[in-house]
Order: structure tokens, then C-alpha cells, then sequence
């Protein structure tokens, strides 16, 4: 920005598009984050689709029940690693950001120098993968849904097994280990995975540290060339060095990212010890569980704790190779006559990144999460099932066994499935009485 009020805007250094961006992280040193966004962003996503079209076609008689119960339940578990891509992406906007004002050192006389910005912007390729992803999510639970629900049984909730109030945790038991211990274990495990995620969030993660003459002309201009952030200070950071904070497309990702890394992760939490502890009839713990497996799909700090490591570990050779050969002609003068400047970093940029005490918390948190999650989640499922009737557990054996067109896409709007529950309850009552004439009742 001139004195005049002028804004020059410069040709952008470098574009990314998917296919670039890992062929050029490649060639850069980068693998990992190559191999990670190749994955996750452009397989993955639609792997995803074509296993849900398939559990959404085939009959029972192809793809069995609980074969299509755990491939249903993998996929509503594995979507969320697509959002990869936005939490890197995030992460580069605040490190390769730069504000110089000149000069710097009376700020009554800036207006009558310049300053200079390098923003990093977010192009609507990214938006649109977002999205994709979000549309993904929701069909896979909608999918999951309708294929619960064509095995539902109108008594499952029924008898003094079902409506007795008893707590998740009354049902958990584990071989080798005595039921006290465990329960007790898991219930710590639940508290400390809650302190962990919100002290990681809020610890210093990881920095950025600038050399080369870049970092010694900040430091000649008193501008910072070493940042700390956290993970609640990154996603708060990325509007204010964004070019236009205002941007629909920097609030929509700042808004998926504290969504998905801190503000659904914690609800679930929460949704997890109100399953573990307290008693309710089997209806409720179904709805809870439910929710919570939604939540589960959407916590994201996994995908994040990965791309962290990604990002931090492999920043420093992509942004190497996008200065690429611009200073060659300027290096050997570097080299000659401000390397005693430049400790050993003789170059025109260079960055280096660490991992700091909150992203270790933040590890920690992932991990305990994780069990936590599939402790009490495999607890809740064989507690719900434990507490259907008798006739039922029978029934839904039976029908299971049986070879049956059993598709979910028999369904094909909300009528069907109207329809579908009707004619499930008609045929109930028969093979009950079946099975009350076969003394299996």
C-alpha cells in the first residue's frame, strides 16, 4: 500500500490445484504430505461413494447383514479424513503469511512508506472439497440409518429387560481383566481424554521459525521471526492474516475446522460419560448412541494430530522447493558477504518447524480418544442388543439366516419407507406365530 492509497496487487508465486499440489510436493521432498493428500483428497472421497453405492444396491443374498453393517460402519468412520487437505491448507496461510510496514520504526511516518503483505487465499477447488465431503458424511449416515432400520423390531424396546434403567457401564466386561478395574479404567480414560483435548488446545503446538536473509531483514525491521501457535490460536489466526477476513470461504473454513477439531470432539465427550454413567431405559441409550456415532464421524482430531505431524515435519522442503531457483542468482552473495549474519542458514528463505508441548498433549488426547471412543461405543452395541427380549433376539436370528432381497435401495423415497416399516411389523406377526409353533418361543 503506497502513500497514494494505491494496492499493487503482484502475480500470484504459486498455484495449487490437487494434481499439483502432489506432484509438486513430491518433487519437493514432501512425500508424506504427498502420499497424504493424494489419499485422503483425491482417492479416498471417491472410493468412499462406490462402497456406499454398493452397500446401498446389493441384497443380503450378495452382501450379508453384518457384512454390510461393518463396511457401513468403516466408511461413516473414515469420511472425515478428507477434511486433511483444508486442516494443511490452514496451516500454510499462517506460516507463509508476512506484513513489513517501512518504515517501521516511527509508526506517525508508515502512511508515508509502504507495507508489504504475502497472503496465502483459498481458491474454491478447496470449498467445493469441503463440501463434497460434508454431502458425503450426511449420506452415510442416511444410509446407515435405513439399514438399521429395515431390521428394527416394534417389541425392541419392550420388557422389563428394556425398560429397566441401567447405565452403559453396568455392562462392560472384558476377559482377563475383572469388571471393576476395567470400568474404572475407561471412566478415568473418559475425564483425562476430556482435560487433554482442552489443555492441548489451548498449549503452544508448534512454531515457525524464519532464516536466511528473509528472517535477518525481519529481524532488521523488528518483525517477529519466531511463532508459537496452538490449535485454538491457528484457527483464530486465519482470518486476521487472510487478505479478506470477510471471505465467505475463509469463515466457512474456520468454521469446519474449531466444528470438527474441538467443538464436536467435546460433545461427544460428554455424550460418551452421560452413556457411561448414567441409567436410562434401552429406548434412550439407543437414541444416545445414535448421536454419539454421528459425533464419532465428525471428531476430527486424528485427521488432525496426522496432519500436524504431515504439515510441521514437511513444510520446510515444500517451502524450499516453491522458492525453487528464484534466488540462485542472489545466493552466492549471500554466501559471500552475510554469512556471518545468517548462522549458518545461507540462503534467501528458509524455514524450519518444531513441535512444542501442546501438540504433544494433543497426541495424547488423539489416542485416548480413540480408545475411549471404541470402548464405550463396542460396550453401548452389545448392551443394546444384550437388552432386547428374548422373542426378539430369536426373530432377528432367524431373519438374518434366511436369504432373503433384502436391498437397502428397495427404499427409494421417505413413502417406501413408510411402507417398508408396515409390511416389516406385518411380517413379524407371522413369523412369530412360526416361530411360537416351532417351540422357538
Amino acid at each position: 500500500m503506497l502513500n497514494l492509497g494505491r494496492k499493487i496487487k503482484a502475480p500470484s508465486l504459486i498455484d495449487f490445484s490437487l494434481v499439483n499440489s502432489v506432484h509438486d510436493m513430491w518433487l519437493a521432498g514432501s512425500e508424506v504430505l504427498s502420499f497424504l493428500i493424494a489419499v485422503f483428497s483425491g482417492v479416498w472421497p471417491y472410493l468412499k461413494l462406490i462402497l456406499m453405492l454398493i452397500s446401498f444396491c446389493l441384497p443380503t443374498s450378495i452382501l450379508s447383514y453384518k457384512r454390510r453393517e461393518k463396511i457401513l460402519l468403516i466408511l461413516d468412520a473414515t469420511g472425515k479424513f478428507s477434511f486433511l487437505d483444508c486442516y494443511v491448507m490452514l496451516m500454510m496461510i499462517v506460516a507463509f503469511h508476512f506484513h513489513v510496514e517501512i518504515p517501521v520504526n516511527e509508526k506517525s511516518q508508515a502512511l508515508n512508506g509502504a507495507m508489504v503483505d504475502i497472503f496465502s487465499y483459498i481458491a474454491y477447488g478447496l470449498v467445493c472439497l469441503i463440501t463434497g465431503t460434508l454431502i458425503s458424511l450426511f449420506l452415510s449416515h442416511l444410509i446407515t440409518h435405513l439399514h438399521r432400520n429395515l431390521e428394527e423390531h416394534p417389541d425392541q424396546n419392550k420388557g422389563e429387560r428394556a425398560e429397566n434403567y441401567k447405565s452403559i457401564m453396568s455392562f462392560a466386561n472384558i476377559k482377563y481383566i475383572n469388571d471393576t478395574p476395567f470400568r474404572i479404567i475407561i471412566s478415568c480414560l473418559l475425564f483425562i481424554t476430556l482435560g487433554l483435548v482442552i489443555i492441548g488446545s489451548i498449549t503452544q503446538s508448534f512454531s515457525f521459525n524464519f532464516h536466511g536473509l528473509a528472517g535477518y531483514a525481519l529481524e532488521l525491521l523488528d518483525i517477529p521471526t519466531h511463532r508459537e501457535f496452538s490449535i485454538i490460536q491457528l484457527g483464530m489466526n486465519v482470518r486476521k492474516v487472510y487478505e479478506d477476513p470477510n471471505s465467505s470461504r475463509i469463515i466457512f473454513c474456520q468454521f469446519i475446522y474449531f466444528l470438527t477439531i474441538l467443538a464436536i470432539p467435546i460433545t461427544f465427550i460428554f455424550i460418551l460419560i452421560v452413556l457411561w454413567f448414567v441409567p436410562m431405559p434401552r429406548k434412550y441409550q439407543k437414541i444416545l448412541y445414535n448421536i454419539a456415532e454421528i459425533l464419532n464421524a465428525w471428531s476430527c482430531i486424528d485427521v488432525f494430530v496426522i496432519a500436524l505431524i504431515a504439515g510441521v515435519v514437511q513444510i520446510a522442503q515444500f517451502a524450499e522447493f516453491m522458492v525453487g531457483d528464484r534466488c540462485d542468482f542472489i545466493n552466492p552473495l549471500i554466501q559471500n558477504y552475510f554469512y556471518k549474519y545468517l548462522d549458518g542458514h545461507d540462503s534467501c528463505f528458509e524455514v524450519q518447524t518444531y513441535l512444542l508441548e501442546g501438540s504433544w498433549l494433543f497426541f495424547s488426547a488423539a489416542i485416548t480418544f480413540f480408545i475411549a471412543s471404541f470402548v464405550i461405543l463396542k460396550v453401548c452395541r452389545n448392551a443394546l442388543n444384550e437388552r432386547l427380549p428374548d422373542h426378539v433376539k430369536e426373530f432377528l436370528k432367524l431373519k438374518k439366516n434366511k436369504i432373503i432381497d433384502n436391498r437397502i435401495s428397495n427404499i427409494s423415497n421417505i413413502n417406501d419407507f413408510s411402507n417398508s416399516r408396515e409390511t416389516n411389523v406385518d411380517e413379524y406377526s407371522n413369523n412369530e406365530k412360526i416361530l411360537e409353533g416351532n417351540d422357538y418361543v
